[in-house]
């Protein structure tokens, strides 16, 4: 009985110190080779084990996550082929997080792979909600003076006062309205402009024939 407890515990904690291998599926892996470094944040978390054909509908990537960087690989994550950073001659697959946490993959999964875009990872989300965030503080501020300039004395300094603080809003009001103006009229078009010419010649790529795969290096 002591034996098989025994027994027991070591193959629990042999299986939580395991790695984790799971495959990504690319449509085209551009160079990509076994051994090829898997990074998050720039740094080793894992590498390419191995790489097979998926019948015609482009490749499997097999890869290996160091138990320690595990958390990295969720469901939420996106797994990007890049160019291996200070060498853009060699291929690796970079682990991109949307947002911390999120389910694990699993052991033995398949995951879509992904491709750079021409924005990158740019984080549009935090952009907006850290505009967002000034924009309420600085409205806060604005209200909370309001209310102080209100209370000011009947004299000749607070009248003064009251005049500058109209001035500020007209400044105010004239500028919200110049940039609303300014991003309706000029920037947003622009970037429409430019959106319609990449997703046209996103179009057009799509619409090429697949050319026949390299041999698999291994």
């Amino acid at each position: 009985m002591y034996r098989i407890i025994l027994t027991v515990m070591f193959l629990l904690l042999t299986a939580c110190g395991q790695d984790l291998n799971f495959k990504v599926h690319f449509a085209d892996i551009g160079g990509l080779k076994a051994g090829a470094s898997v990074l998050a944040d720039s740094q080793p978390v894992g590498e390419v084990t191995g790489i097979e054909g998926d019948a015609g509908k482009g490749y499997l990537v097999g890869v290996s996550i160091d138990r320690q960087h595990q958390a990295v690989a969720t469901e939420d994550s996106q797994f990007v082929l890049a160019d291996l950073p200070n060498d853009a001659s060699q291929k690796c697959i970079e682990i991109v997080q949307s947002r911390p946490g999120g389910k694990p993959i699993v052991e033995g999964a398949t995951v879509e792979g992904s491709y750079p875009t021409p924005l990158g990872n740019f984080p549009f989300g935090e952009l907006f909600k850290e505009i967002g965030r000034a924009m309420k503080d600085f409205t806060g501020q604005v209200e909370r003076y309001r209310k102080e300039f209100e209370k000011l004395p009947d004299s000749e300094e607070g009248k003064r006062l009251q005049q500058d603080w109209r001035k500020l809003l007209d400044e105010l009001t004239k500028a919200q309205s110049s940039a609303e103006s300014t991003l309706r009229k000029d920037v947003v078009p622009k970037l429409q402009e430019e959106l319609d010419v990449l997703r046209k010649k996103l179009e057009e790529l799509q619409k090429e024939p697949k050319k026949p795969g390299k041999p698999l290096e291994t």
